[in-house]
């Protein structure tokens, strides 16, 4: 299943968050029961097999159960290989982008001063 622009990016992600949750859960050491407080355990099957897509905020209760920040899960689904090298181009081009766009926001929207 390609997404509407027919790159396949949709299917892609998706597999690649079900990747990335079984991953860390994996490595965790826990078994899709255990964060039955956040998810059943049906649900949480069908995201880490590709066939859900969970909403941002589902992502946030399931990053702290894994004791993980929700960035970390979307990290490692944009990860083809999950190769250190991979994760630190992706770090670096985050931090990149981001810094970009605060010192721009700064610039729309500077500070406010205050006068006493």
């Amino acid at each position: 299943m390609e997404s509407s622009d027919g790159t396949g990016r949709s299917m892609d992600l998706r597999r690649g968050l079900a990747r990335s949750l079984r991953l860390i859960r994996k490595a965790r050491g826990l078994a899709q029961d255990e964060l039955a407080e956040v998810s059943g355990r049906t649900y949480l099957s069908e995201i880490e097999r590709g066939i859900k897509n969970p909403t941002i905020e589902k992502i946030d209760k399931l990053a702290r159960a894994l004791d993980v920040h929700p960035l970390t899960i979307l990290a490692i689904a944009y990860l083809p290989h999950i190769q250190e090298k991979e994760l630190e181009a992706l770090q670096n081009r985050i931090n990149k982008e981001a810094k970009a766009l605060l010192a721009r926001a700064e610039m729309v929207w500077p500070k406010k001063t205050r006068s006493r």
